[in-house]
């Protein structure tokens, strides 16, 4: 598993771990799993060149990095597709964002190139967009599936039958990086209207201030999913702040943002009652008078689940 989170973002970590459990899967058994971190990727690809096997299946973490925002993910993709020839690559469900900017229009191209290149390369991608994009240029082993972290087996790091809901608990968890539409005027301005509807503000981000490693991420993710598991809503314009809520029976608003990360995941879940997509700031207070503050189990995630069984296939798949 190439590209693993080695940086302080819990919404990554839990795409690697995702990722892990999958590749767990007794279809494996005859596997040992190796994880190499973005910082080993150049390291990693020099040792691997003259070791590796054939047979051997090298995994690409997935998430949304395929653009310019996290070049050096992008460029150490096509690094690793490119130094492996031989060998069945899989690339776990992502986003893909090229502005329409001559730079944009010249990576995008570049990327595609890389990817024709390599013939035993399977894609897989988590939203419409990604995928029509990328279905223009490459017709073969192109996947649509959702987000590997919906298929996350919280069972097996926690037990969130303990968590306590806490009353009129509401989480804010908001991005404050390059990603982030809300200005702190629009910001104080929903915790404003939350607090006129009786609720108790709380605040925190997916992304930390200190380090998280493999060895600590289990860790770091039961701290923050009983947060938001204890929490009455969340409002969030995180993708995975929403899809924690999903995998916590959590009531969610989500913010749109602008690309098309959060959008494409909601819709594989719009019919969950619980989770409310905030397009436009002016429905805010309506949405809040009218919250649903069920904690029930959403029925589609199993359906989502089972989309998923479609890269074991395909890692299991003889060429």
């Amino acid at each position: 598993m190439f590209l693993s989170t080695d940086y302080s973002n819990l919404g990554d970590h839990a795409l690697t771990l995702s990722q892990l459990q999958l590749l767990n899967n007794k279809e494996f058994a005859d596997y040992d799993i190796i994880e190499y971190s973005v910082d080993d990727t150049i390291e990693a690809v020099m040792l691997l060149r003259n070791r590796i096997n054939e047979e051997d299946i090298i995994t690409l973490k997935g998430g949304g990095n395929i653009g310019l925002e996290y070049f050096r993910e992008e460029l150490y993709r096509r690094l690793i597709i490119n130094s492996f020839p031989k060998n069945k690559i899989v690339m776990f469900p992502q986003t893909v964002y090229f502005p329409e900017t001559k730079k944009g229009n010249i990576e995008l191209k570049n990327t595609i190139t890389t990817f024709n290149h390599h013939k035993n390369l399977h894609l897989f991608f988590r939203d419409v967009e990604s995928f029509n994009t990328i279905k223009k240029y490459i017709k073969n082993n192109i996947y649509l599936v959702p987000d590997i972290v919906f298929s996350m087996k919280t069972e097996q790091i926690m037990n969130l039958s303990e968590c306590e809901r806490q009353k009129n608990k509401a989480l804010f968890c908001l991005r404050n990086d390059r990603e982030k539409l809300l200005t702190n005027e629009m910001k104080q301005n929903l915790k404003n209207v939350v607090s006129e509807h009786g609720y108790n503000i709380y605040e925190t981000d997916s992304v930390k201030t200190y380090e998280i490693n493999k060895d600590n991420r289990i860790k770091e993710l039961i701290k923050f999913f009983k947060v938001i598991a204890s929490s009455s809503f969340v409002v969030t314009d995180r993708l995975h702040g929403m899809i924690f809520c999903v995998i916590t029976n959590t009531p969610c608003i989500v913010i749109n943002t602008y690309n098309h990360k959060v959008v494409g995941q909601y819709d594989w879940i719009h019919s969950n009652r619980n989770v409310h997509l905030l397009n436009n700031m002016e429905d805010f207070p309506e949405i809040i008078r009218n919250l649903n503050l069920s904690y029930d189990n959403f029925d589609g995630l199993l359906e989502l689940r089972k989309m998923h069984e479609i890269i074991i296939e395909v890692m299991r798949e003889k060429e």
